[in-house]
């Protein structure tokens, strides 16, 4: 009928208590009541209340969001909030963006949804229940991605990021690796062997462990100074000031590998080692 009610058809005399009461239970928003002109007919209308609830739910999801989005443009403190004037508006303040195209590009980027069936493939009724029978161990819980982890290290990819364990990159693998890019998350996934390897693999970009996952200890600097000063940054602030780190530690590793004809790792192990040669120079064995 409308996008608030809808018209339910064919419903007989002897079902419509329980018809009544069916909804009533479960969809307790809605008002039931005879349909105009139809023996056999109900309306079902929302409650204003309820309408009023999916408004601002609606409008705050979409104001997180927003805000996630922007977080891509890199800005200080930006402001996304509901308008005051009513309830289906948004306001927008991106302090140090000059370029309104691209702001309006991040906050109308639409997302693709994927849909699958998934089927349980298992015999138990929860994850207890198979944790018992298989002894600890969840191995064979679903038959879905299921692959050897060596393999799974050799499959075709872009970028292949060993975040877990050390040392699973090694001399056997290494001239077996089919990604463009080895982004390591883990400390230490290559080991010297494999590392020869991939000095002679140019084809393979290379983030070493020491610049790949050096955020978590960036951040953890970050909190210390903020410990000390009693002064404490927003989160857009530290992930800005992170941002700009890694990018400028980056840029080091790229130029320094490049000028010296050195593997990133090197160049990244060069510049660290060189930074705390100049730190104990200049404060002395004992701080």
């Amino acid at each position: 009928l409308s996008d608030t009610q809808i018209l339910v058809e064919n419903v007989s005399a002897n079902q419509s208590d329980a018809f009544r009461d069916l909804v009533t239970q479960n969809f307790p928003d809605w008002d039931v009541a005879p349909a105009p002109g139809e023996a056999s007919g109900y309306v079902l209308t929302i409650s204003p209340s309820a309408i009023a609830a999916i408004n601002t739910q609606t409008m705050t999801q979409s104001v997180e969001t927003i805000g996630r989005r922007i977080d891509q443009l890199g800005l200080t403190e930006p402001v996304v909030a509901l308008y005051g004037r009513g309830d289906n508006e948004i306001i927008v303040e991106l302090p140090g963006e000059s370029d309104p195209t691209r702001a309006k590009a991040v906050i109308q980027a639409g997302g693709q949804l994927e849909l699958a069936k998934v089927e349980d493939p298992t015999p138990y009724g929860s994850e207890a229940e198979a944790l018992a029978a298989h002894g600890g161990v969840l191995s064979g819980w679903s038959k879905e991605a299921r692959i050897d982890a060596g393999a799974l290290l050799t499959q075709k990819c872009d970028i292949l990021v060993p975040a877990a364990v050390e040392r699973v990159i090694t001399g056997d693998n290494a001239g077996k690796l089919a990604c463009r890019i080895l982004a390591e998350g883990a400390n230490g996934p290559t080991t010297p062997e494999a590392d020869k390897i991939l000095d002679q693999r140019r084809e393979i970009f290379v983030i070493p462990d020491i610049l790949c996952n050096s955020g978590g200890v960036v951040v953890s600097y970050f909190e210390w100074v903020q410990d000390l000063q009693q002064l404490f940054w927003t989160e857009h602030e530290v992930i800005d000031r992170l941002e700009r780190l890694l990018e400028m530690a980056f840029q080091q590793v790229i130029k320094r590998a490049a000028a010296e004809k050195i593997s990133h790792r090197t160049a990244a192990m060069a510049i660290g080692v060189e930074k705390v040669r100049a730190g104990k120079r200049l404060r002395g064995l004992f701080p």
